[in-house]
């Protein structure tokens, strides 16, 4: 999976489900300077509609708050910022905090709230993430672009 390696859930494609904080995230690349820009693209917002159901094949790991003595949450997030890009990915075993089982398995899909800072513990207020990290889970999404249905996925320029 490409993406960035120091991100809070790991490599991933990261999305919101709000859209303000899609449109920031989407200028923030934008004018990223390790990104080339060229001449006449500018950043878009891409809406994805995906049923339930589609999701309930995949292994997902959800943490509903970022409050600070949430150590799964935490210890995740370290993992995967301080991790270098080969680094084993964590499984995380009942508020143990991560342990690694030696077979390089990763969740298909991560949600949860925003590290603001991660050191300090502290989670952006109002902002989530749900990041697709396998190839199962992002062909769900290259599906729904495949289709053409508008009610399923639609592009916006900001």
């Amino acid at each position: 999976m490409l993406g960035r390696p120091n991100s809070d859930f790991g490599r991933g494609f990261y999305t919101t489900t709000i859209k303000r904080q899609a449109r920031h995230w989407a200028w923030a690349r934008y004018y990223d300077p390790q990104f080339r820009r060229q001449p006449g693209v500018r950043p878009v917002v891409l809406r994805f509609s995906v049923p339930r159901h589609t999701l309930a094949g995949l292994t997902c790991i959800c943490f509903g708050i970022g409050a600070y003595n949430n150590k799964d949450f935490w210890s995740l997030v370290q993992h995967c910022r301080q991790s270098n890009p080969k680094a084993n990915p964590p499984v995380i075993n009942d508020h143990a905090g991560p342990v690694y089982d030696g077979a390089c398995h990763w969740y298909d899909i991560a949600c949860g709230p925003v590290a603001a800072f991660w050191k300090q513990r502290s989670a952006m207020h109002d902002a989530d993430q749900i990041s697709f990290h396998t190839t199962k889970a992002a062909s769900i999404l290259t599906a729904l672009i495949n289709s053409g249905n508008k009610k399923k996925y639609d592009v916006t320029s900001v």
